[in-house]
């Protein structure tokens, strides 16, 4: 019945079989279909007024290449897919999981429009280990729908299934099977956007955490190149470089002399092992001793993509610092937008300490030791920046101090250092500090809902506009940057634009009308950050800033300097 080469299973690859330009149907409030020459697609319409419609973008056997899908079975465009196997429920709520799990959800506004419009590509956080397009926040309707653009949020294999083949399969030299999955659908977003209204030239990437991570190294991968023209990092844990290959051999070793592995000598053994059993496994032995004894790897992401493969060169942040003109996507090249949240660590924090608690110094020393050696351990101890006190406050120091010397490490201060680099080699850049968010559903009780606390992902919801009551305001300011930064490279909105538009809120029950004159709404100036640019350049989202509030700073010249990230350590 279907030819036996399809190009982009689901509703791209039945485009490219009809060889024509597909005609859009009127939408009703409960239909989204799409009609050409012998084939009809059928999408969910959403209350937010846009089509959601399900894509098969790829395939792949187990530790191989991803292609292009060769059957249609099991498309199902009304209901979300598959995730990836993981050891997760938070990140794959009412959803199965499965290996055939290189699936994409776009989400299409029902407002008529003649024009091409904007594309935002979502890669989703996890660590590498957990996620799908089925997580909390990620429905891109109203974000489609208000915005005016096409969002697609990507799924892509993960932990040992997605980024550590065993040393018998052919792609054990280029490990970056889940990046190569991502290159594969940012290929084919390019090839068949147009067909749902989507602009080829005008794809902006977009992450949070691992996601953000994934978009960093899209920086210095060849085969992404041409792909996407600015890109959103937001939550990039960027004290972490990329795994070198000796250490990704180390756990891989580790990894295949454990059970249930290390009862197969062949990869047809290996391949024949349940996927549950091997996402288990992966988690225990990422996380214990003898994996994290290896310097280098870090505690919240042992597996990564490699560098020093053909997938993904030279470590992107080490590059950008000692040849930036050697990068696939030069600074000049590539409009960023980096954001952190202003309390990136609380969850860490509440993961080690579920209670305000008081240490002594030794118990902190020690801590300290546990988390960056012994070495950045003493300069940090004897620093004077992330001193404990317990005068004055209110039981909770140890607990805030901790937070705060972890988030400006990992987050904060390595974020805004890669932010000048780039703006030094001729790069455009905007660097802001989420004041405010909506709790994600891993951060509703303790240490995150302090009062003034942001936690790492509650910056997703406020993107993607699907926040609780109450969130308005945040997520109108962010609303007007993101569409302003993905139409026009600059997070501004411009008044003298009308490219991008949106409904009034007054007419949200008539999805399908389009309303050409209202614009979106202006917020204050997000000045482009600079080469030496402070803090006060780190515009603090959901804050008054005419009103004097600020980020937070940094020590000046001790992170990086002094106390040296894990890239420059580890790159």
């Amino acid at each position: 019945m279907f030819p036996r080469r399809i190009q982009f299973l689901g509703l791209f690859s039945l485009i490219s079989l009809a060889n024509i330009n597909p005609v859009k149907a009127a939408p009703t409030p409960s239909q989204c279909t799409l009609i050409f020459p012998g084939y009809q697609v059928q999408g969910v319409s959403t209350e937010e007024g846009a089509c959601r419609y399900v894509v098969k973008y790829g395939e792949a056997e187990r530790w191989g290449v991803s292609k292009a899908p060769t059957s249609l079975s099991g498309l199902t465009s009304t209901s979300l897919p598959p995730a990836c196997p993981q050891d997760s429920d938070i990140y794959t709520p009412g959803v199965t999981q499965s290996e055939d799990c290189l699936w994409a959800a776009i989400y299409v506004p029902t407002a008529v429009s003649n024009d091409l419009l904007p594309v935002y590509v979502w890669i989703h956080g996890g660590s590498y280990y957990e996620g799908s397009v089925a997580a909390p926040g990620l429905d891109g309707s109203t974000l489609a729908a208000k915005g005016n653009i096409i969002v697609v949020v990507l799924q892509y294999r993960l932990g040992v299934l997605g980024f550590l083949p065993p040393t018998q399969a052919p792609t054990s030299s280029d490990p970056n099977l889940g990046l190569q999955d991502i290159i594969l659908a940012l290929t084919n977003i390019r090839e068949y956007i147009a067909f749902v209204g989507g602009d080829k030239d005008k794809v902006t990437v977009g992450g949070q955490s691992s996601g953000a991570q994934i978009v960093r190294a899209l920086w210095n991968a060849p085969a992404a190149v041409g792909l996407f023209r600015a890109a959103i990092l937001q939550s990039d844990p960027m004290d972490y470089g990329f795994s070198p290959p000796e250490i990704t051999a180390n756990l891989t070793e580790l990894f295949y002399s454990t059970a249930p592995a290390n009862a197969c000598s062949t990869l047809d053994c290996l391949k024949a092992i349940p996927a549950d059993q091997l996402v288990t496994e992966s988690v225990v032995v990422g996380t214990s001793a003898a994996a994290l004894s290896n310097p280098g790897v870090p505690p919240s992401e042992p597996i990564r993509p490699t560098y020093n493969t053909l997938t993904l060169l030279a470590d992107p942040t080490s590059e950008l610092f000692t040849s930036p003109a050697s990068l696939a996507h030069p600074p000049e090249s590539l409009p960023l937008l980096i954001t952190t949240v202003r309390n990136e660590a609380g969850s860490t924090v509440q993961s080690y300490y579920p209670s305000p608690v008081q240490v002594s110094n030794e118990t902190y020393y020690n801590l300290l030791v546990e988390f960056l050696g012994p070495d950045r351990a003493q300069k940090i101890f004897n620093s004077g920046f992330y001193d404990l006190s317990y005068e004055g406050g209110d039981g909770d120091e140890f607990r805030e101090l901790f937070e705060l010397f972890v988030t400006d490490w990992v987050f904060r201060s390595p974020s805004r250092a890669v932010a000048r680099e780039w703006a030094a080699n001729g790069g455009k850049v905007w660097v802001g500090e989420f004041e405010k968010g909506s709790s994600y559903p891993d951060n509703t009780v303790g240490y995150c809902q302090k009062e003034g606390v942001v936690c790492h992902e509650d910056d997703i919801e406020a993107v993607f506009q699907t926040g609780p009551t109450g969130a308005d305001a945040i997520e109108s300011e962010i609303l007007s940057y993101w569409i302003s930064f993905i139409y026009n490279l600059d997070p501004n909105p411009s008044s003298s634009s009308s490219s991008h538009k949106k409904r009034k809120s007054s007419q949200w029950w008539w999805p399908w009308c389009y309303i050409s004159s209202y614009i979106l709404p202006r917020s204050e100036k997000w000045e482009p950050y600079t080469s030496t640019s402070t803090v006060d350049r780190v515009y603090p989202l959901g804050s008054d800033l005419a009103g004097g509030h600020k980020a937070i700073d940094v020590p000046e010249g001790f992170w990086g300097e002094v106390v040296k990230w894990d890239w420059q350590l580890y790159g």
